[in-house]
């Protein structure tokens, strides 16, 4: 992901671009990625995010909507003890 990143802020130089590192979040989608690497960007960390709103719409990282639904299924279990 860092190599990404590092690609990412060497072509947008070429265009006088930068990244706002206030601004970049890492949401990963998939289970296999499970590196622990910080990632930088123009020196700065950058968060990993389980989710984020863009335009109104909640977007989830597979593993949160996994454990949310989890714990709804849970609260919803009625117990047969009588």
């Amino acid at each position: 992901m860092q190599k990404l990143s590092e690609e990412v802020e060497k072509i947008s130089g070429y265009v006088d671009l930068r990244m706002n590192d206030a601004k970049c979040k890492i949401m990963v989608s998939d289970y296999c990625w499970k590196d622990s690497t910080v990632v930088r960007a123009e020196g700065a960390e950058i968060e990993v995010v389980e989710d984020f709103c863009y335009l109104g719409a909640i977007y989830r990282t597979v593993e949160t909507v996994t454990k949310s639904a989890a714990q709804e299924s849970g609260k919803h279990q009625v117990s047969s003890a009588g």
